[in-house]
């Protein structure tokens, strides 16, 4: 029973450990992935955008740079969830995101008012630059989640070479007593044979006097 109890806690305790690796570092690394591939498309939709000659690129790659915008909000709100470091650098990639769709607006306009040099102008500059800079934001973060996934997968083996050691002294232990109780089993009944062979000796010898002595 002790040993079943034993090791249900440490498999509870190394399905805790998995759900932290999957909750935190799988999570917080797959939303900055698909947030920095999401500001590539857009960065990079705007620059062909506003170097486009037809009306009709404009009208076709709106609702697709809004669709990669929304895929970044929600993965945004995964990282303010999820991400256990300082909550100061998912709330600067955030700033960082919404100065960027100011950019984005700006950008969208001057090419729907004819204006593509100003458009052009805006994404070689503000835009490369909150690029890098957003570039730089989930690298830390990344770092940080992959840090912490190493963290995670080294407390897992560690807990599981405990469990073992754990379980190990269990069944040694559980051995030893069952050891114990059948040595003290032993000496009893062997003392109390022993017992029964003197008083039939000393019954056979004629001494009919000796009272047995329980023990």
């Amino acid at each position: 029973l002790a040993l079943g109890i034993f090791a249900l806690a440490e498999i509870n305790l190394l399905s805790t450990l998995v759900t932290k690796i999957h909750n935190h570092p799988l999570v917080v690394s797959k939303a900055t992935r698909d947030i920095h591939l999401n500001i590539l498309k857009i960065h990079y939709s705007l620059a062909e955008l506003a170097r486009a000659t037809d009306a009709v690129s404009l009208e076709t790659t709106l609702p697709t740079i809004h669709s990669y915008e929304n895929q970044i909000s929600n993965n945004l709100n995964l990282l303010r969830e999820h991400f256990l470091g300082n909550p100061v650098e998912v709330d600067a990639l955030i700033n960082i995101f919404t100065a960027w769709q100011s950019i984005h607006a700006e950008i969208i306009t001057a090419i729907k008012g004819g204006n593509r040099n100003k458009a052009i102008a805006l994404i070689d500059g503000q835009g490369e630059t909150l690029l890098r800079v957003s570039e730089e934001k989930i690298t830390l973060i990344t770092d940080f989640a992959n840090r912490k996934a190493d963290w995670f997968v080294a407390d897992a083996n560690y807990q599981l070479q405990y469990s073992w050691v754990g379980i190990s002294t269990v069944l040694m232990g559980i051995v030893l007593l069952g050891i114990t109780v059948a040595w003290v089993f032993s000496r009893t009944l062997r003392q109390s044979i022993q017992l029964a062979v003197d008083l039939a000796n000393e019954i056979a010898a004629g001494n009919l006097n000796n009272v047995i002595q329980i023990q």
